[in-house]
């Protein structure tokens, strides 16, 4: 009994511990993209199940194609409903596993010594779900692509060095493994060469490479052969479903662009060695590479860091003694995709924490693979020193790192906490400004939102983002203004929908489709306040649905229900709001809320008070009436 519980103990204390770190996140609201994927689109909650509905493009424009993750919040959302806090209890018991997972894996890769593999493991998965940038992935609905690839990497690599299930059975599961990574994210390609890393480590030391390299490729050959065939699949089913490989164009433009003027690949390998050293200065969404080592002196210290730690890295894989280079190795291959090697679509940014939640495993392990003590005495460190020294660093390492995450754990907890945390240390970054007024706004913070809309204004002007934000803002404060201001923004900005130009063609004027529909909808929604042109707001309402995805027109419906409504048109009005409340979402009572705001400020001007629908929305009788019925009929209210 007492052996059975040694076994589980570690693995009980790391599940305590990651609760202890993560379990105020189980109360924070969606945030960021979460609304772009799930939230505005309520696809995943009212469509029946197809291999169309999870395999979709996972943002516009794109063809990141991830259909696991895509499936597993449709499970999750037609079974216990949308709800912010099953989404993160699902996000942080992936995480818990992943930490065993690799408390397991270290067990099987790193040397015994002096101090237990048992031991070692255990602070290689402490500091793992310790480690300050593993909060972008856990606290975030949407890092499970990350964390759901990091699953199926670290048991890949568990099951491939077990040595206790058959080699045919091995090998199936790891080919079914391997499909389930790539079908989460990206990165799951470079499994096969992480196999590669960790094999070596484990046992291809002390050999020339090249010949152990073909004992490698010799005893994996049937696996290897496998992995190929799962690769066609995937890139079969990844084309049938998205249309291309890839969205982005690898020319030399680029190489020239982002290698040589920006150096982008330098900065964004010691952006990555930063993070994972010393993650303690900057812990919110955005890391804009404007910002990052902007100098000539410090992208000269970028592109030393990395060439001197290339060549180091280089240099200990070819000796073949240490398994510490292959394991460090390893961490570098499941960072390759996000080094601007190949064109992102990241957002101006040199790179996000959530890229680092598969590589920080493997670099936890080669932390754990040295002995310190030694190496200290290397360095001319006497022995009475060198253990006093090395607690102090591990130490004082440890509290930054406790303070750190309890600080940036809270900026995740909403979308007015992230962004506001972004414009404090960006505030000259677009993305940031964007997205702090528009979560400003969607709080009711109306006069966070003018304050910095007028400081854009006076800085540099507005862009069509800021211009509709802008109106926003007007329609929000009653200022009937905002019809003209509408109208001439709806004047200079493209008119797609009267137009052949593709919609894809959206990115050449820094907006985007939902954008462009958001701005037929919010002039639809001033019409509705500030005049009595309802048929033009029924065609703004109509347009605006031209440019939004079948999911994302929610808002539209309960407008387009208000429209009918004051233009006496009880029974489309009483359709289309049934057509509403019929849908899933979690956002249902706000949008009954829009709807009742909607009609109030049209009733609110004078020039519409004696109208039938009005004096039944004052009176709370008549046609308002049954509106009311119906909204309590479907909520159950009695």
């Amino acid at each position: 009994m007492l052996s059975k519980f040694k076994g589980i103990a570690i693995p009980l204390a790391l599940t305590a511990f990651t609760l202890w770190l993560y379990y105020p996140a189980l109360g924070f609201s969606y945030v960021w993209d979460d609304t772009l994927l799930f939230v505005d689109k309520v696809s995943l909650l009212n469509e029946p199940l197809s291999w169309e509905l999870v395999s979709q493009p996972v943002l516009f424009g794109t063809t990141y194609f991830r259909p696991i993750v895509f499936l597993s919040w449709y499970a999750e959302f037609n079974i216990w409903g949308q709800s912010s806090s099953i989404s993160h209890a699902i996000n942080l018991l992936v995480h818990v596993l992943n930490t065993i997972l690799l408390f397991y894996l270290a067990k099987l890769v790193v040397p015994n010594g002096k101090i237990s593999t048992t031991v070692k493991g255990a602070i290689a998965a402490a500091l793992y779900t310790l480690h300050p940038v593993m909060i972008e992935s856990v606290a975030w609905v949407s890092g499970r692509f990350d964390l759901f690839v990091t699953f199926f990497i670290f048991l890949s690599s568990i099951v491939f060095l077990s040595e206790r299930m058959p080699y045919h059975a091995k090998t199936g599961t790891i080919a079914i493994l391997y499909l389930l990574a790539l079908l989460s994210k990206e990165l799951g390609i470079v499994l096969p060469v992480i196999l590669y890393f960790i094999w070596m480590a484990k046992h291809g030391l002390e050999q020339r490479l090249s010949v152990a390299t073909k004992t490698f490729i010799f005893r994996n050959k049937l696996l290897l052969s496998f992995l190929a065939i799962v690769v066609v699949i995937y890139f079969c089913l990844r084309t049938d479903a998205v249309g291309s490989v890839y969205h982005r164009s690898f020319n030399w433009f680029y190489i020239t662009e982002a290698y040589f003027s920006d150096l982008m690949p330098f900065k964004a390998v010691t952006f990555y060695l930063y993070r994972a050293f010393l993650p303690f200065l900057s812990g919110g969404a955005l890391h804009p590479y404007e910002s990052f080592m902007p100098s000539p002196e410090e992208s000269a210290i970028a592109i030393m860091v990395t060439l001197v730690g290339t060549a180091i890295l280089i240099w200990g894989l070819l000796k073949n003694k240490n398994p510490l280079y292959w394991v460090f190795g390893a961490s570098a291959v499941c960072l390759v995709l996000v080094l601007h090697i190949i064109p992102l679509s990241i957002g101006k940014n040199i790179g996000h924490d959530r890229f680092m939640a598969t590589a920080l495993g493997f670099f936890c392990i080669s932390i754990v693979i040295p002995n310190y003590i030694s190496l200290l005495g290397r360095l001319g460190v006497r022995r009475s020193l060198s253990l006093p020294i090395l607690l102090v660093v591990v130490t004082f390492w440890i509290s930054l790192a406790l303070l750190t995450h309890g600080s940036f754990l809270r900026i995740w907890k909403d979308e007015f906490s992230l962004w506001q945390e972004s414009y404090r240390v960006y505030p000259d970054f677009k993305a940031a400004r964007y997205n702090y007024v528009y979560s400003a706004l969607a709080t009711g913070r109306l006069e966070v939102a003018d304050e910095v809309l007028q400081e854009i204004n006076k800085n540099e002007g507005f862009g069509i983002p800021e211009q509709a934000l802008y109106a926003d803002l007007l329609v929000r404060q009653g200022n009937p203004e905002s019809l003209l201001y509408m109208e001439g923004l709806l004047s200079a900005i493209p008119k797609f929908h009267e137009s052949d130009i593709p919609l894809e063609a959206t990115g050449l004027f820094n907006v985007t489709p939902k954008h462009l529909g958001g701005v037929y909808s919010t002039y639809a929604s001033a019409l509705i306040a500030f005049s009595d042109d309802l048929e033009k707001a029924r065609e703004n309402n109509r347009v605006s649905t031209w440019y939004l995805e079948i999911g994302e027109q929610v808002p539209t419906i309960y407008q387009r229900a208000a429209i009918e409504y004051l233009d006496s048109n009880y029974d489309q009005a009483s359709e289309k709001l049934k057509e509403a409340l019929n849908l899933r979402q979690s956002g249902k009572i706000a949008m009954i809320d829009f709807f009742k705001t909607l009609i109030e400020k049209h009733c609110s001007n004078v020039a519409n008070k004696d109208k039938e629908a009005c004096i039944d929305f004052r009176n709370k009788d008549g046609n308002w009436k049954t509106v009311t019925n119906t909204i309590a009929q479907h909520l159950k209210i009695k």
